[in-house]
């Protein structure tokens, strides 16, 4: 059975991007007769706002949206499904990749990455391997060693080829040791980072289709970089399908209060059978988008993976 999940963050509003890849991942499921798994990604303690959970449900509720597994309120989310409740998990899984020296920590600021990537002439994103060898202080359970070691990072092997099957059945390589470089996998607030969460997550809850946006190719191949080395044999048959983002001018967008947030639409009379009409058109679908279109439904039909546009999209509030 294919079981995939929606992962919205709680750090903001979800915006119209968001809801285009919710979207896809529900026609991909549902004409699968898979299933999907909501999982919040709250592990950010910093940014967590309780109002942002509500937005999540909030939003899909009025998308129309379905799903099988995970909380139905943000009072079953907190009690039973927040990922805080899992840091020992995390954590085993931190201390097991530590057992096999593929652990380190590392004292590098952002800054101090941009400016040594930018020293060896390699992209201000990719980290240069400074800390790699300076043998700082393990991670012990409790988080003793965080006094003196801010964060923690996964040893890539260099030259490894990752490679996964894409939603067109094609076979896709990455190096991650070239397009993210070593990475962080337990920050220096004691806590774990999305790549290591987002694996643990996925094993646990068994996830063989990942639905994300084309800005996340090189996250794809970290996470499973960790995952070969977690459990080897469970992603075997797992399919990627990496979709184009919904831009305004040249940038992505981002979690915000502003005109491309889902709150912000609906408070200004926007209907969900707009967005879908809206969606449909984006997706490059046929159909009559008049009065036929009123959730997501209707575009069961003729959603199409073939056709599924991987360009970026760019945002027109207008055409709504």
């Amino acid at each position: 059975m294919l079981r995939t999940r929606i992962a919205p963050t709680p750090s903001g509003y979800l915006h119209i991007g968001n809801a285009l890849s919710f979207a896809i991942t529900w026609l991909l499921a549902r004409q699968n007769n898979g299933f999907i798994y909501l999982r919040i990604d709250d592990i950010d303690t910093a940014r967590y706002r309780p109002e942002y959970v509500d937005d999540i449900f909030d939003s899909l509720a009025w998308l129309g949206l379905n799903w099988e597994g995970g909380p139905k309120t943000r009072a079953e989310f907190e009690s039973g499904f927040s990922q805080k409740l899992r840091h020992s998990e995390y954590e085993s899984a931190l201390i097991e990749l530590q057992d096999k020296g593929l652990v380190y920590g590392c004292t590098c600021s952002r800054e101090d990455v941009r400016s040594n990537a930018l020293e060896l002439g390699k992209s201000p994103h990719l980290y240069a391997g400074t800390c790699r060898y300076l043998k700082l202080p393990p991670y012990r359970m409790g988080g003793e060693a965080l006094t003196q070691v801010p964060a923690y990072r996964y040893r890539l092997v260099e030259g490894q080829n990752i490679s996964w099957i894409n939603h067109l059945g094609e076979l896709i390589h990455s190096d991650p040791s070239q397009e993210m470089g070593d990475f962080v996998i337990w920050t220096k607030l004691n806590t774990p980072a999305y790549q290591l969460v987002s694996v643990v997550d996925d094993l646990r809850e068994q996830i063989n289709y990942w639905v994300r946006g084309a800005d996340l190719l090189a996250s794809t191949a970290a996470q499973l970089a960790l995952a070969q080395c977690l459990a080897p044999d469970s992603f075997g048959a797992l399919k990627v399908l990496h979709h184009g983002l919904i831009e305004v001018g040249d940038q992505k967008l981002s979690k915000s209060k502003g005109s491309t947030s889902l709150k912000s639409l609906r408070e200004r009379g926007v209907s969900s059978a707009e967005i879908w009409r809206y969606i449909g058109r984006q997706l490059g679908l046929q159909t009559n988008f008049g009065e036929f279109v009123q959730g997501p439904q209707d575009l069961l039909g003729e959603f199409n993976l073939n056709a599924l546009p991987i360009r970026s999209l760019n945002w027109e509030k207008d055409t709504l």
